[in-house]
């Protein structure tokens, strides 16, 4: 049990960090980085919401209730939650209340940059006749989107001081690729070195990660990802690695293999090292999604007898509207050491008040100014965009039929023009949608892989 939690973790967190470390630079298992990334892009409760090219759709309240294990029943006394979106289609407000009074208790206010990245969370609570800032977290990003610093803040005598939060330092190859991180953590006042992660770069992709901590004053070898072939490393979706921890030279630990279904179901086996070169099933994890993007839940299995067998699993049995906007929302847990044989509810969220966003105007002047060429096309496109009022970065990305970033491109326009190559050659045959983040609105344009 304690190996097979050690494995998901493992897996799960090289998974997120290579995920995170190009696009956010962010650490597993992080309270204050998980904050900040938990609304990026910003939706609520992991829902995917229904989109169109210059549409979204967003709930606009939700019914919460909590489970009571001793009475089997729901909560009488159900939260409720109200949000909030700005003409991108953020959420930029949710506001906590009680069901009966209406009474508002807490709400957290997000902001973001040009560019549409998270930069603070602000959170306030009410007291009767006004709301009071109580804590922030912040955010900050280098030219290539990655985070260079995260705090976390709390309000005392009116003034934010800092109590917790990371610093990172990243470096980067001449076409752009990461190359090395150090990591530093908030602590008695001052940020002190914590990790740090040492990138290999062949032809353009990442083929090893060394993980070190610093120790007495140096950095000390702890873990190394080697071996990684790359299922769609535009996607950062590793296909296979090896984990190996140093003693003295690095030792064979686990075998990683994952595996991409179109929906953008995640599942990885988890192979123990049993000796040189030798190795046996030991655990598999599963990331579930429906066919809208909407998070399903994971499960981690155990390698007993020949067989997989549940160890652990939370899911989220969804209930749709007609249009298939997410109705309802149920958590459940199923744990063999403490549930039994069946799942047990955890949370019920009910949503309602959907409201469709058109993007803003100034999106719209701007997607007449947008062009593709050749659209369809078999192996690269050009995206140019005229009319810029500044000479800002701009984020150029390009989303498969599920909404998953599938290649990312930042550029400088020139004179107000930008333009830039899509190389999609290597995706799959389809629908994709490229969305440019300007300072002056969003641009949502279709390309047709042929």
């Amino acid at each position: 049990m304690r190996l097979i939690r050690l494995c998901y973790v493992l897996a799960a967190g090289l998974l997120f960090h290579f995920q995170a470390s190009a696009q956010t630079s962010q650490r597993p298992a992080n309270h204050l980085e998980n904050r900040l990334k938990k609304l990026r892009p910003a939706t609520v409760g992991g829902l995917a919401g229904r989109n169109s090219q210059q549409t979204v759709s967003r709930p606009g309240r939700a019914v919460y209730y909590s489970w009571d294990p001793n009475t089997q029943a729901w909560s009488t006394s159900p939260g409720v939650e109200t949000y909030r979106y700005d003409s991108r289609a953020n959420l930029t407000q949710v506001t906590y209340s009680d069901s009966t009074t209406n009474a508002p208790s807490i709400r957290s206010t997000y902001s973001y940059d040009t560019q549409n990245r998270n930069t603070e969370e602000l959170t306030e609570q009410w007291t009767a006749t006004a709301w009071v800032p109580v804590s922030r977290y912040t955010a900050t990003y280098d030219a290539q989107g990655n985070h260079t610093q995260q705090v976390g803040q709390t309000l005392q005598n009116g003034t934010w001081v800092t109590t917790e939060g990371y610093q990172f330092q990243n470096t980067y190859n001449t076409a752009g690729v990461m190359t090395g991180q150090i990591v530093q953590r908030f602590q008695n006042g001052g940020f002190v070195n914590e990790g740090r992660s040492l990138y290999t770069v062949v032809n353009g992709q990442w083929t090893e990660v060394v993980e070190q901590e610093w120790e007495a004053g140096a950095w000390v070898n702890e873990t190394r990802y080697t071996d990684i072939q790359w299922a769609d490393w535009a996607a950062l979706q590793p296909a296979s690695y090896r984990e190996q921890r140093w003693e003295g030279a690095w030792d064979d630990q686990a075998r990683f293999t994952h595996t991409y279904a179109p929906n953008g179901t995640v599942t990885r086996e988890i192979e123990q090292a049993t000796g040189p070169g030798t190795w046996e099933l030991d655990a598999r994890l599963t990331d579930s999604f429906d066919n809208f993007g909407n998070y399903l839940g994971a499960r981690f299995e155990e390698y007993r007898n020949n067989a997989w067998v549940i160890d652990y699993e939370e899911r989220n049995v969804l209930l749709y509207t007609a249009t298939n906007d997410v109705r309802r929302s149920t958590s459940q847990e199923y744990d063999s050491f403490i549930t039994g044989a069946g799942f047990e509810n955890q949370s019920r969220y009910n949503y309602s008040n959907f409201q469709s966003i058109t993007l803003s105007t100034a999106s719209a002047v701007l997607l007449a100014q947008a062009s593709i060429y050749p659209n369809p096309t078999a192996s690269a496109a050009t995206f140019t965009l005229s009319g810029l009022p500044d000479n800002g970065p701009v984020q150029v990305q390009v989303f498969n039929q599920l909404g998953q970033p599938v290649l990312t491109r930042t550029t400088t326009p020139r004179a107000g023009t930008l333009q830039t190559s899509l190389n999609v050659g290597e995706l799959p045959a389809g629908l994709y949608l490229v969305r440019a983040t300007t300072s002056a609105g969003t641009v949502v344009k279709r390309l047709v892989r042929e």
